[in-house]
């Protein structure tokens, strides 16, 4: 009788062995799912970070351009400034940059006098790994030496 409690324990000892590996597999690859998954945002997070650089950077020199009264008037869509609008390599991200110039006629309140304002719109676009498309935008009015937010 001895014997017998002997061979049925051994089984059942294997048994806990292989359910426990189970377990801690499982749990493995949770953590490496939940790490890949936290590096996937982390990269995105990048993505749109250095995009919205780029249109800080591209809205602040389009802004220096309306110090003066010539090259106000010669600001139009996708003209204007260093950077030039289409593909540009930023901070290890390949991007599209384009902007739209909109010429805005206002009257003044205290008097006929007609103000020239332009609305600019900046649009940065790209495609992640997955070729999955983005794109965000921002906007100002410029007056000419003065910034409309």
């Amino acid at each position: 009788m001895g014997n017998y409690r002997y061979y049925s324990q051994a089984g059942e000892g294997l048994i806990e062995v292989i359910i426990c590996a189970f377990i801690l597999s499982l749990s493995l690859f949770n953590i490496t799912a939940l790490k890949l998954t936290q590096a996937h945002i982390e990269l995105q997070q990048s993505q749109y970070t250095a995009a919205w650089s780029l249109i800080d950077y591209k809205l602040k020199e389009l802004r220096h351009l309306t110090d003066s009264t010539d090259e106000f008037a010669q600001l139009s869509s996708n003209q204007g400034g260093l950077m030039a609008a289409g593909e540009t390599h930023y901070d290890q991200y390949r991007f599209h940059i384009s902007w739209q110039v909109n010429v805005i006629n206002t009257l003044r309140s205290d008097s006929c006098l007609s103000v020239l304002l332009k609305q600019v719109v900046v649009k940065v676009r790209w495609s992640d790994r997955g070729n999955i498309p983005h794109e965000i935008m921002s906007h100002t009015i410029f007056n000419e030496g003065i910034i409309i937010r």
